[in-house]
């Protein structure tokens, strides 16, 4: 058995640059890691959610749906928990590299630079001042290259011991490219059969007993949608 000074998580760069169907996350409030990976190279694509019915996995989801960006189920062949479990398999393993390309960042949209930022911004301001739309959310990109000695299982790991009551994942396959995130927001949980989900908006501070009219207004039109 590894002791705690035996476990490196650069290890999960090894998967990444293998381009290989793995998912490592954790758990608001726990310190149990969860690990899945998908043995062939066989993505289970999907045009639907309903089409997750039966299936099992980890689901990879853009904001809309398509044939271009359809939703990836990272297929649970091997499931394991703990960090134990999981340094143990991944130290006896011998994994190849995925035939499939990496997907290419570099034709995706972006809002880099100040000039593409502020034509959007244009647009969504006359959105809101029409009054066609009460919230809109303009995200910035940036394109880095990666440096050699980023590692991204060195990063999951800080995120958790800097976030321990959010929702931490790094994963990866061939059709999505490398995601690694950290959020509090619950999008659903199940329990006997029971669904349940939490909208979530607005910002304040810890300190701050009570919410102010913008973060209520916020909140309000999430719980509305």
């Amino acid at each position: 058995m590894m002791s705690i000074q035996d476990f490196d998580y650069r290890i999960f760069d090894s998967l990444v640059d293998k381009n290989v169907y793995f998912a490592l996350y954790r758990f608001p409030g726990q310190q149990e890691l969860h690990f899945i990976l998908q043995n062939d190279n066989n993505a289970v694509s999907l045009n639907t959610f309903s089409g997750l019915n039966g299936k099992s996995g980890f689901v990879i989801a853009p904001f809309h749906i398509s044939k271009n960006n359809p939703l990836i189920l990272i297929q649970p062949d091997v499931v394991l928990k703990g960090e134990n479990s999981i340094f143990e398999y991944l130290s006896n393993e011998k994994f190849g590299k995925t035939v499939k390309n990496q997907v290419n960042i570099s034709n995706q949209p972006s809002a880099s630079t100040i000039e593409q930022y502020s034509s959007k911004f244009d647009i969504f301001h006359s959105a809101l001042k029409d009054g066609r739309f009460q919230k809109l959310v303009l995200s910035r990109t940036f394109d880095y290259e990666r440096i050699h000695s980023l590692s991204l299982g060195s990063i999951f790991k800080k995120a958790c011991e800097t976030y321990p009551f959010n929702f931490i994942f790094l994963c990866n396959t061939p059709e999505t490219g490398t995601w690694i995130g950290i959020s509090p927001e619950l999008l659903i949980s199940e329990e006997n059969g029971n669904c349940k989900t939490v909208a979530l908006a607005g910002t304040k501070d810890m300190k701050t007993e009570e919410w102010d009219e913008k973060n209520r207004n916020e909140q309000q039109i999430v719980v509305d949608y």
